[in-house]
């Protein structure tokens, strides 16, 4: 039973037809589509809508389709997309669904209100219209992108691949779809709103110019105490380092030293380095590479510092992928970026291998032999050419 004939039946009333006063909205445009970021529980938002729109932001603009965003103002923000949300009321909201050609959602307000208004709608739920979330009034076309479980929750809606959502946006607009790759794996920290940047000391960056706040500087990559003072005079930074760093330095520059990340290895113990960080009043984070035994070792040492952090090796994860994908055909698209000499690397290991990016959109093959390329599978969307 849906939810609102549940209500009703309880209160002894009859559901009748909801209806809204419109209020004018402006929008430039008459061919367009509408996104609903939000949800009505924060357990069923789907965390990879930017993955979507950069699929089909060719094959709509090829027909003159716009994208607009509809919901509240603490939605991640999306690119090449209208924004509307936090701007618009639910007055608004009909006006501007009641024009649109369709709309994309979760479990929204505006997946009701376009069901009762007849608009075509594709919803990331349940695959099921038994569910008592379902809308009420189905007047338009509707599509189902999600699994139909008897439960379905976070990790349900976030299995969803965002070609298949994709996929199905281009069907009911018949526009033209090829993308020929499958999703194998996406990281927990490969989602929207998020994204890293760190350098390795070979450069300075201008944050302003990148439009960032502060930076994660790699000493541990390539140690260069010059540069890593230039990059100081240009802002905040996050310091990772497995090595000691100059003291008057770190003095000097302590305003603009965000944190100090210190990675501990086999024979690099330095209690002296961390204490001095910390009684400047920088937090200092303690990861390890080491062993689950090694590291416990380690802790007796470092225990007034803080708790340390093992890296995740994600090489069972790697045994997963391995199973269900051929590896030698798997690519990758990382949402942390690595800058070195001018250039833009996806990855510690394309880094190595002096295999630039030439855009954040550009995908590249995965290193399947680099331990140092698993270890950040969490900020990877590994994918599996289908052609």
């Amino acid at each position: 039973m849906n939810f609102l004939e549940n209500y009703a039946l309880s209160c002894n009333l009859k559901v009748d037809k909801p209806t809204i006063r419109d209020s004018y909205y402006p929008i430039l445009y008459d061919n367009y589509v509408v996104f609903d970021t939000s949800s009505v529980d924060p357990l069923f938002v789907y965390e990879h809508w930017q993955k979507v729109l950069n699929l089909i932001c060719e094959p709509l603009g090829a027909k003159n389709i716009y994208l607009v965003q509809v919901g509240t103002a603490d939605n991640p923000s999306l690119e090449n997309i209208h924004r509307t949300n936090g701007t618009a009321s639910f007055n608004q909201m009909s006006f501007i669904l009641k024009k649109a050609k369709l709309l994309v959602s979760g479990n929204s307000f505006s997946l009701h209100l376009a069901a009762s208004l007849g608009v075509d709608h594709i919803s990331l739920t349940r695959n099921d219209e038994s569910t008592p979330f379902s809308p009420y009034w189905l007047n338009g076309k509707r599509e189902f992108v999600g699994k139909k479980d008897e439960v379905f929750n976070r990790r349900h809606i976030n299995q969803i691949p965002p070609e298949q959502v994709a996929k199905a946006i281009c069907e009911i607009l018949d526009c033209d779809f090829d993308f020929p790759f499958k999703t194998v794996f996406i990281g927990d920290k490969n989602k929207d709103g998020m994204e890293f940047v760190e350098t390795v000391p070979n450069q300075s960056v201008n944050l302003s110019s990148m439009g960032v706040s502060s930076i994660i500087f790699r000493m541990d990559l390539f140690y260069d105490e010059e540069y890593l003072q230039k990059q100081f005079q240009q802002g905040k930074c996050t310091v990772v380092t497995n090595r000691r760093i100059n003291f008057k330095i770190l003095e000097n520059y302590k305003s603009n030293l965000a944190e100090v990340v210190y990675l501990i290895e086999k024979d690099n113990d330095d209690e002296e380095f961390c204490r001095f960080c910390v009684s400047l009043g920088v937090p200092v984070i303690l990861i390890s590479t080491l062993s689950e035994k090694d590291t416990n070792h380690k802790k007796l040492m470092y225990m007034e510092i803080g708790n340390i952090l093992r890296q995740p090796s994600h090489f069972k994860t790697k045994k997963k992928i391995s199973k269900i994908s051929d590896l030698s055909k798997c690519v990758y698209l990382s949402n942390k970026y690595t800058l070195s000499n001018g250039k833009i690397f996806t990855s510690e290991a394309s880094w190595k291998n002096n295999k630039e990016a030439k855009s954040k959109k550009s995908v590249q093959h995965i290193y399947a032999d680099d331990n140092d390329f698993w270890r950040n599978l969490d900020t990877y969307w590994v994918l599996e050419q289908t052609s």
